[in-house]
């Protein structure tokens, strides 16, 4: 597994951890404000369910920061493949819905939408990677500082 010492090249993996914690809790809360105009209640309901455990997981990730214990960090692991594998089926089913109308509406494919969310799973799966190789330093034998 790909482990990384510093974050964005530049912060200790400890300090990106709460560049991390405060992102994502400000991304998850816009995202959870946003998914209140969907049409469809059950995706509304997956997504306000996803984004306050996301939430939680952010903000035992930011007091893993100041209590060192690798337990704290396990569930942004969780919330994180959770999250790669809503986006996956998120992006799989706008590009299906938007062909299927294209074809027989005439109306475009949701371009942005997938772009955003192709673009969130790429920033996502950096993140994880950053809060995974902070995982490994709790559990290990290298200083935390």
């Amino acid at each position: 597994m790909i482990k990384i010492q510093k974050v964005f090249c530049l912060l200790e993996l400890k300090w990106g951890m709460v560049l991390i914690g405060i992102v994502e809790l400000i991304l998850c809360a816009t995202l959870a404000g946003l998914c209140k105009g969907m049409h469809v209640n059950i995706v509304y309901y997956l997504s306000m369910t996803i984004s306050i455990l996301h939430i939680i997981a952010c903000v035992l990730l930011l007091i893993s920061v100041a209590v060192p214990k690798m337990e704290l960090v396990i569930p942004y692991l969780i919330a994180g493949i959770i999250r790669f594998i809503v986006l996956l089926l998120g992006v799989i089913w706008l590009v299906i819905y938007g062909m299927r109308h294209e074809i027989f509406n005439f109306q475009p494919i949701h371009t942005e939408s997938v772009i955003v969310m192709v673009v969130s799973f790429i920033i996502s799966a950096y993140f994880w990677v950053c809060v995974y190789s902070w995982f490994k330093k709790l559990g290990g034998s290298t200083p935390i500082d």
